[in-house]
């Protein structure tokens, strides 16, 4: 009888572990913008919606955080530095500082910024581990699919031509 090698025994008992324990998918931050309107706070709940049901996203975990974060009333005391934050957003590139200390603190990897606009919901994708607006389409008619696709697009692209950075690792609330 053949008898098992120790060290491919003992690699075994440690590998069984860490591929029980595989990378979680990025998480992924979601503000309004502005003065945010109900039809923007909609779309903003619907993506938050399409992207937690994703095995590929994870959204902020947090019930009040992410109201804080879509402008909606009334905000917890312990959530006054997030909304304060949020209104401070103007959709502009200006925003980068706001939302690497937002996104840092709360470990996003994303951003999506929606703003509402004349011509629509402006959204905008934002790379924390580049410090970097990666997509800013025109406002125009967008629904959470859209959105998604969004993101996801501005993720491929900025994967296949850039080298990937490692996503924030703050605390996740």
């Amino acid at each position: 009888m053949k008898r098992a090698c120790p060290f491919a025994l003992a690699l075994a008992l440690v590998a069984a572990p860490l591929a029980a324990h595989a990378d979680p998918p990025p998480k992924v931050c979601i503000a309004v913008a502005g003065d945010p309107d109900e039809a923007v706070r909609t779309l903003a709940r619907e993506t938050e919606e399409r992207l937690s049901t994703s095995t590929s996203w994870r959204v902020v975990a947090d019930a009040s955080t992410r109201e804080a974060l879509r402008g909606e009333s009334p905000t917890p005391a312990d959530q006054a530095d997030r909304a304060a934050s949020r209104r401070a957003l103007r959709a502009t590139d200006a925003d980068a500082s706001t939302l690497d200390s937002v996104g840092d603190a709360l470990g996003c990897a994303w951003f999506v910024t929606l703003t509402s606009r004349s011509a629509g919901t402006a959204p905008r994708v934002y790379d924390l581990g580049r410090h970097a607006f990666v997509a800013t389409p025109e406002a125009g008619s967008f629904d959470a699919p859209a959105v998604v696709l969004l993101l996801e697009g501005a993720v491929t692209h900025h994967a296949v031509s850039t080298p990937a950075t490692t996503s924030p690792t703050a605390a996740t609330p």
